[in-house]
């Protein structure tokens, strides 16, 4: 217990630092998509499934058209393990540090950065003779997402992006004896498409997004 509430203090501090500032832009991004655990010897042995999240944000100015977000929210990840047909699902609890460029003339953003996510479910039973497979608690890794504005209304804007994010860390814990794929298999990692609606208010008259 007091690990994991040192490790949602961690997530939620850079909100505690920006929550004192009053040029915050503040929203809600909801995102569906694929996901798919990587495996560099037996890609094959794996499937996607469909992933979710959804995450509340601050983001504020850095400089002209820099901006720097942070997300907190929660995830949904995993595969699906072929031939067996059985779905490994990953929840997590998910904070975000992004920075984004801003194309004003397009209306476009680019925004790029790192996860962290702390699982929820550490150990799965996928009913296959009675075996448990064990996950990594911890998830860490890249997020690239480009954004179009496409709705401004006021203080109100509704964005459009595609995300994709991988994991730099193992998913599961080869320390255990059984592994999800082969002893030899040492290099599985989250990796996770989606699309997202970003729905931002501005804290002044005049939406940032321009």
């Amino acid at each position: 217990m007091k690990r994991d509430m040192l490790w949602l203090l961690i997530c939620l501090l850079p909100l505690f630092g920006f929550s004192q500032l009053n040029t915050l832009n503040r929203g809600i991004r909801i995102a569906y998509g694929m996901s798919n655990i990587h495996d560099q010897k037996l890609n094959s042995s794996f499937g996607y499934k469909p992933s979710y999240s959804i995450y509340l944000f601050i983001d504020d100015n850095l400089k002209r058209n820099l901006k720097f977000r942070v997300e907190m929210g929660f995830s949904n990840k995993g595969t699906k393990q072929l031939p067996l047909e059985k779905t490994i699902n990953l929840n997590y609890i998910s904070a975000n540090q992004l920075v984004g460029k801003h194309f004003k003339k397009i209306k476009t953003a680019l925004y790029a950065g790192i996860y962290e996510g702390y699982l929820l479910n550490p150990q799965f039973d996928l009913g296959h003779n009675g075996f448990y497979y064990y996950f990594n608690v911890l998830d860490f890794g890249l997020t690239l997402r480009p954004s179009i504005v496409v709705l401004k209304k006021n203080r109100i804007s509704l964005l459009l992006d595609f995300e994709t994010s991988y994991s730099l860390i193992s998913v599961y814990n080869n320390s255990n004896q059984l592994t999800l794929t082969t002893p030899e298999s040492a290099w599985t990692r989250n990796i996770c498409f989606n699309m997202g609606i970003n729905m931002v208010i501005a804290p002044g008259r005049k939406s940032k997004f321009k």
